[in-house]
């Protein structure tokens, strides 16, 4: 969940204005990660698997366009992103509605426009306010390509799979090939600041009680599965992390099968979707609210994944 009033807006939203914020000229060669699936999706605070749902709902729109481009440090060409007219127009819009909001700081209650005349960063100056427009000085949420900063439920999971799997890698002292390339995919498929890499890895490296390379190897399918299947690029992760720790096709295939069974409907999943639209209803989740949904997850045994996917789907 993202916090604050940049939770209030949808994922095609803070799209938009991540786009309208990275904007590139019309012949560029090269062209910045912000602008690709692994960028936007950090961004905007969506799960990587789930970015190209957005992206795909808002070229049906005829708001954004892509063109395959070489990327900046990298090799291989990517799809990257860029609004239409269409799009632009829409992203004026939504920034004519932030900039009439009212936001309190420095003691005064006022218009947005009033508080930040030229802005340059809508999504950062965004994470600052909470649901009832009060300023913070420190963001209430950062992305994972930030350095520094707490970070939104999606970031926390990507966060706590990437200490795992270094917990894991340092647990005979080094890190061998194999595992630095696995680590090196992880990171650059979900966009994460090599400072949070670095911090992460001194972390990992004094842990007592690794966990099992299956273990990991499971939570990394699950993952995969929650929307069912597999995307190619999560194939190329998961033959990674195979290679890696020494996972054969034997193992695969019963994790895989362990995995697709933690996927197996839930009966209660249409009561919580429910509960979470009506906290909904107002635009914001209150702390009783948040309080009451937490105890309905874990009565029902929902993931926080399953979670995040309804709240996109209800914001959207």
């Amino acid at each position: 969940m993202v916090k604050g009033l940049l939770g209030q807006f949808s994922a095609d939203q803070r799209t938009l204005l991540h786009l309208y914020e990275h904007q590139i000229g019309r012949n560029a060669y090269d062209a910045p990660l912000e602008i690709t699936q692994t960028g936007i999706a950090a961004a905007i605070f969506v799960q990587r698997k789930h970015i190209s749902r957005t992206l795909k709902k808002l070229e049906e729109k005829g708001l954004i366009k892509f063109e395959l481009r070489h990327i900046e440090g990298d090799r291989q060409r990517k799809r990257t992103y860029e609004l239409t007219s269409v799009g632009f127009e829409a992203c004026l819009e939504l920034m004519g509605h932030i900039k009439k909001l009212n936001v309190h700081k420095d003691g005064k209650r006022i218009e947005f426009s009033s508080h930040f005349p030229s802005i340059q960063n809508w999504l950062k100056i965004l994470s600052h306010i909470d649901d009832d427009g009060v300023w913070h000085e420190h963001p209430l949420v950062s992305p994972v390509s930030e350095p520094e900063g707490d970070l939104s439920s999606n970031g926390i999971l990507v966060e706590e799979l990437i200490r795992r799997l270094f917990a894991r890698a340092w647990e005979d002292g080094k890190i061998t090939r194999d595992e630095q390339s696995l680590l090196n995919e992880v990171v650059q498929f979900w966009g994460i600041h090599p400072n949070r890499v670095a911090l992460i890895s001194e972390q990992a490296r004094g842990e007592l009680g690794a966990p099992e390379p299956e273990d990991i190897y499971l939570e990394m399918l699950i993952q995969a599965l929650e929307d069912g299947e597999i995307q190619d690029e999560e194939f190329g992760l998961l033959e990674t992390m195979k290679n890696a720790f020494g996972i054969d096709e034997t193992a695969h295939l019963r994790l895989l099968e362990l995995a697709k069974n933690a996927h197996r409907e839930n009966p209660h999943l249409s009561v919580y979707k429910e509960a979470l639209k009506t906290a909904l209803l107002d635009g914001i989740i209150t702390e009783d609210e948040d309080a009451m949904l937490q105890t309905l997850r874990t009565q029902f045994g929902i993931t926080i994944d399953e979670h995040l996917e309804f709240f996109e789907e209800l914001r959207s």
